[in-house]
């Protein structure tokens, strides 16, 4: 990851500036001022996102070590409507990403490889956000590239060649996410081969 994707950035900047951290809403001046309860619902309100792909946005923000989460399983005891007691904060890499306005350290120099890396994030999250991990997995092998059959494409993501027509409706499902969000992507099949560029 070489930059953080808009509605990354949003999420961070959003979890940056909640209520309940130590800085009380204001703009935080380290790492450890950044410490909130995990509420999605109201993140997702607040930047105009779901719920579900506010969840995306947090696993790949988790999985970048940028930001840490505490999933705090509910007390049989707590009745419905009493919050959840999880909590997001921010790594010292998250917030000199956050404070960089979205730049992680190792960025690229060249601008058209950022937004390549931007839109190819972009797609990542949206697919995380949703429900499927297997849109994610097909979108993560052809994002390297390299064209491939169907029934290669298969059993990279369902370990089974023979999983030709499960992998055409994960195709859709791509190429539908892209549409939707007006990816700069192109999903192509030529030769009996797809590709994702």
């Amino acid at each position: 990851m070489t930059n953080l994707t808009e509605m990354q950035f949003a999420l961070m900047n959003r979890i940056a500036h909640d209520q309940y951290n130590s800085s009380n809403g204001q703009t935080p001046e380290e790492a450890s001022d950044v410490n909130c309860w995990l509420w999605a619902d109201e993140f997702a309100s607040d930047i105009g996102l779901t719920e579900k792909q506010v969840g995306g946005l947090l696993t790949t923000l988790q999985e970048a070590d940028l930001i840490g989460i505490n999933k705090v399983k509910r007390s049989r005891t707590l009745r419905g409507g009493e919050p959840d007691e999880s909590t997001v904060w921010f790594t010292e890499a998250g917030f000199q990403a956050w404070k960089n306005g979205g730049a992680v350290t190792k960025t690229s120099t060249k601008k058209a490889a950022k937004k390549e890396v931007a839109v190819e994030a972009d797609l990542i999250d949206l697919l995380a956000s949703r429900e499927g991990s297997h849109k994610r997995a097909a979108a993560k092998v052809l994002l390297k590239g390299k064209p491939m059959t169907m029934a290669a494409l298969a059993k990279a993501v369902y370990g089974e060649a023979e999983f030709i027509s499960q992998v055409g409706m994960v195709l859709k499902g791509i190429a539908k996410a892209i549409e939707v969000h007006g990816l700069k992507l192109t999903l192509t099949k030529e030769e009996g081969k797809v590709a994702l560029k």
